[in-house]
C-alpha cells in the first residue's frame, strides 16, 4: 500500500475508523507515512487533522514542527487545534518560545493546557527580545482579557501568570537566556 492509497482511504473514511487506519500505517512507519501525516494537518475536517496530530505524537518527527504550528494558527482552526497543541508536545519547541506563549495567551482552553504543559515541560532558548515580546503580549492580553478564550475559566489567568512570570524573572537576571 503507498501513499495515494493510504490517503484516499483515510479522506474516505467515517470518523470513527480514522483512529485505527492511522494506527495501521502508524505501526508500519513506511517511508511515506510522515508525509501522509503532515498531508492531513492540511484537511477541512477537524477529525482528519486529529488523525494525522496522533500519528504525529506517536512518531514524533521533527519536520512536523512547521507543519503544526501553520495548522494551529490556522483561522478556521482556531477552536478546533487542541489536539494539535498536543502532539506538538512531543515535538522539540526550544526554538519556538514565542508561539507556544501565543497558544497559550490566544487559543482555546485545551490548547492553553498543553501549551502550559509544553513550557513547563521543555527546555528553551530564548533572547531578550523574545522576552520583550512575551512581555508586551502579556500587558496587552491583561489590558484586553476578552481576546483570550477562556482566560477568566478556572484557573486560566493563574496558570498563564505563573508561565509569563517564570520566564520574565530572566529579565531582570543578568544571566544568559536559557531556560526557565
Amino acid at each position: 500500500m503507498d501513499y495515494n492509497f493510504q490517503k484516499e482511504r483515510i479522506l474516505s473514511s467515517k470518523p470513527n475508523d480514522l483512529t485505527r487506519i492511522v494506527d495501521e500505517f502508524v505501526s508500519k512507519n513506511e517511508a511515506w507515512t510522515i508525509e501522509l501525516l503532515i498531508d492531513l494537518l492540511e484537511s477541512d475536517r477537524p477529525e482528519i487533522r486529529n488523525a494525522g496530530a496522533i500519528g504525529i505524537y506517536e512518531l514524533r518527527p521533527q519536520k512536523a514542527l512547521e507543519p503544526l504550528l501553520n495548522a494551529i494558527f490556522k483561522q478556521e482552526n482556531h477552536n478546533y487545534n487542541g489536539t494539535l497543541v498536543w502532539a506538538l508536545g512531543q515535538l522539540d519547541c526550544k526554538n519556538r518560545l514565542i508561539d507556544i506563549f501565543r497558544i497559550l495567551f490566544y487559543e482555546s482552553y485545551e490548547a492553553k493546557i498543553s501549551a502550559y504543559e509544553i513550557l513547563d515541560s521543555q527546555i528553551f532558548e530564548f533572547s531578550k527580545t523574545d522576552l520583550k515580546e512575551i512581555k508586551s503580549m502579556w500587558i496587552n492580553l491583561q489590558a484586553s482579557p476578552d481576546r483570550s478564550p477562556d482566560f477568566d475559566k478556572g484557573d486560566v489567568r493563574i496558570m498563564i501568570s505563573d508561565a509569563v512570570e517564570g520566564f520574565l524573572s530572566y529579565l531582570g537576571n543578568n544571566k544568559k537566556a536559557g531556560n526557565k
